[in-house]
């Protein structure tokens, strides 16, 4: 029984690991997204395009709002 608690508790501990890693991929992932949103809202507004992005927003709203832009700079 105490073989099967300690596989169990060195099972949870790499699950947390992983997790742990995971969420540092998926903050790097929002902060490219973000950079990116950003160069071309930059772009945007040099061209005479106004965009709307709050600030801290998630990482739906503005990939959402990366497209809208990239859409207005395509026309």
């Amino acid at each position: 029984m105490r073989d099967l608690v300690r596989g169990h508790d060195q099972q949870w501990r790499g699950l947390e690991a992983r997790m742990a890693e995971m969420n540092g991929h998926l903050a790097s992932i929002r902060k490219r997204v973000h950079d990116n949103y950003i160069r071309l809202d930059t772009l945007a507004r040099r061209l005479g395009i106004n965009t709307k992005i709050t600030l801290h927003s998630d990482e739906t709203t503005v990939v959402s709002s990366l497209a809208d832009l990239i859409k207005e700079l395509e026309k």
